[in-house]
């Protein structure tokens, strides 16, 4: 409660219905006249793209789905070994929103040997009160793989100076796990 305004949290609703809203305090009640509180259908998420990371995180993933712009503070969470770690995501509209990945370091995931290829992670998401989207990888039988940091070689004199031309920079690398990959937000081709 603050000097001009109240932060309630609402209760959860398994139907679509809209109500008047009413606050009690004091011993009394007071209707707010002409505002209309409506519960809505929860998120639904439909895709994360890509389904990989590198060890040290910061990917940017591409959630899809249904109603996820009614959620105050989306967050994705990545389980290995029961443990969990989460970052915030930026809503873009209703079907679409951005989640980083995090940094993860493990040595055995879901029963499985991470070995020099990486490990399985669960992917879920925090809604507000909406539980059922925790468990989003395991309830889609969908993957998602962490893999080792691309190792890339120095350039020679360890500095490669672009003098504004057209050019071509020649990035040579151990492991590149990505197709899709941008170099100060442009987009660049990768050969393997």
């Amino acid at each position: 409660i603050q000097q001009y305004y109240i932060k309630c949290m609402n209760v959860n609703s398994t139907v679509n219905s809209s109500h008047n809203l009413m606050l009690r305090f004091d011993n009394r009640s007071r209707t707010l006249d002409g505002t209309e509180f409506i519960y809505i259908l929860d998120p639904e998420v439909s895709d994360v793209d890509p389904k990989k990371s590198i060890f040290s995180g910061g990917n940017t993933l591409t959630i899809t789905g249904a109603r996820l712009n009614i959620i105050m503070r989306p967050q994705i969470v990545f389980t290995v070994d029961n443990q969990e770690s989460t970052k915030i995501c930026e809503i873009i509209d209703a079907g679409k929103m951005i989640c980083p990945s995090p940094s993860l370091n493990f040595t055995q995931t879901r029963g499985k040997r991470a070995d020099e290829a990486g490990g399985l992670v669960d992917v879920g998401f925090l809604m507000d009160g909406v539980t059922e989207l925790l468990t989003w990888s395991i309830d889609n039988e969908e993957t998602f793989q962490y893999v080792q940091d691309p190792e890339y070689d120095q350039f020679d004199g360890g500095v490669s100076k672009y003098d504004g031309s057209p050019s071509l920079l020649i990035l040579k690398s151990k492991l590149i796990p990505f197709k899709k990959m941008k170099v100060n937000k442009d987009p660049v081709t990768t050969h393997q």
